[in-house]
């Protein structure tokens, strides 16, 4: 662990400090939101920034055209297999729905488990966008190995971390380079959880960076070159047709946390609120959950709620997510011959990108200043969650933010994490990368 970061926190409550006085000053009020730059429409040849999909409609009605997924056009379809339970009084098929709502907890969250979480941490390198390389084509970093990366020297940052760091050399599970593709990230990450959560694991993935970086690409994707959660979905079907002798049911729920609120991107952006059971663990009191049994009810879900999410303009992303965004999917599984019921909950986060103190305070825009003091506060929140998880600390803090809270069941205990780290190869974004592989760094050591 790099002995910059120690500062990190202590620097962090200066900048908002900072922020405070720069906020009692400022009286402008605009009204108008602040356009981005016109050359920022577009990040590169492979719309690796462009998150397009939010603005599509229903994912389900060109999935069939999408030449880069295996498969696609029979897996489009895929239903749940219905297994008849036994005719007998205690597995009745209300029985097992009580038991779902009674047996959320059993082993399958284990809060106090002792077991030593599962963390995978990999890095994705975004290539040059059209407006870095009309700033300069230098690269901010080489890519050493598939495991391991350098920083290069950067004479004009102002940031003393790039300073100190330059030429620094980064380790992480696995580092993707700018040609690498949506499946190669999925596969090496986030398809190997999978057959976990039906033996009663919980896991947990999420995209990390700058904005504009690329998390919304890796998480959502674009029709024809899918993310994460639709290729997730698309095996969890896959797998649990393979078990004749099992009941599966499946839910989801998608919300936003924006500001520290809250709201359910399924509803009528219904306000939400945390319950915690010493049984049940994390509670979402008032969230809609669908219950899906094929890859349409999916697409038509996450396209739903991707339109309602809250986005803006900012410097490096006229449509930047601005929120956190959370899809989580709980997972029942009953053996229809012991009548042994486990759960596994997957959650899939979107988050919001990071940005330094200083650009949102040089935004006149208050509402564009509020939301990266909030956004700021909940990333910093849950890296000091993921330190407190690495050094064993017996006292970690999840109520210091919603993000943290909603959280909790899948970072601790039997949990299985994957952090995507995502950032740019140009020297012109230097300083936002090296604040994403400190960030990363943290969540590295908590698997040692």
């Amino acid at each position: 662990m790099l002995s910059i970061e120690e500062d990190e926190e202590e620097e962090e409550e200066e900048e908002e400090k900072k922020d405070n006085k720069k906020e009692e000053k400022n009286k402008i009020e605009n009204k108008e939101e602040i356009k981005g730059d016109k050359n920022n429409k577009e990040a590169d040849k492979d719309d690796i920034n462009t998150g397009s999909f939010m603005t599509q409609p229903p994912f389900k009605k060109n999935i069939n055209n999408n030449e880069n997924t295996k498969d696609n056009k029979d897996s489009n379809n895929i239903k749940i297999k219905k297994v008849p339970f036994i005719n007998s009084t205690k597995n009745t098929k209300n029985n097992f729905l009580n038991n779902i709502n009674n047996n959320n907890s059993s082993s399958n969250l284990n809060l106090n488990s002792d077991k030593k979480s599962s963390i995978t941490v990999a890095i994705r390198v975004r290539p040059l966008n059209q407006n870095e390389l009309e700033i300069t084509s230098v690269e901010g970093i080489k890519i050493l190995n598939s495991n391991s990366l350098i920083v290069n020297s950067a004479p004009n940052s102002t940031n003393k971390k790039t300073n100190l760091i330059k030429e620094h050399q980064f380790f992480f599970d696995y580092v993707f380079g700018p040609s690498s593709t949506q499946e190669e990230i999925y596969q090496n990450t986030t398809q190997k959880l999978l057959p976990g959560i039906l033996e009663g694991f919980n896991a947990t993935v999420f995209a990390y960076g700058a904005t504009g970086s690329g998390k919304t690409y890796t998480m959502l994707g674009t029709i024809n070159k899918e993310g994460i959660m639709t290729r997730s979905i698309r095996d969890l079907f896959q797998l649990v047709n393979k078990r004749n002798d099992n009941e599966v049911k499946i839910e989801v729920s998608y919300i936003e946390i924006y500001n520290e609120i809250i709201r359910d991107l399924l509803s009528e952006g219904n306000v939400i609120d945390i319950h915690e059971d010493p049984n049940k663990g994390v509670i979402l009191v008032g969230v809609k959950e669908i219950e899906v049994e094929n890859n349409d009810n999916f697409y038509d879900i996450l396209a739903l709620g991707n339109r309602k999410r809250t986005t803006g303009s900012t410097n490096n992303n006229e449509t930047s997510s601005r929120s956190h965004a959370v899809l989580r999917i709980n997972l029942y599984n009953q053996d229809i011959n012991s009548n042994n019921l486990i759960s596994g909950r997957f959650i899939m986060v979107d988050l919001a990108g990071s940005e330094k103190t200083s650009i949102n305070l040089n935004n006149p825009n208050k509402e564009r200043q509020n939301e990266g003091k909030n956004i700021n506060k909940s990333l910093l929140a849950l890296g000091v969650c993921i330190n407190a998880l690495a050094t064993k600390n017996k006292f970690i803090p999840w109520r210091n933010s919603k993000l943290t809270r909603i959280l909790k069941d899948c970072l601790g205990g039997n949990s299985r994490i994957v952090m995507i780290s995502t950032i740019s190869l140009s020297i012109f974004n230097i300083d936002e990368t090296i604040n994403t592989l400190l960030y990363s760094n943290r969540a590295k050591i908590s698997k040692q």
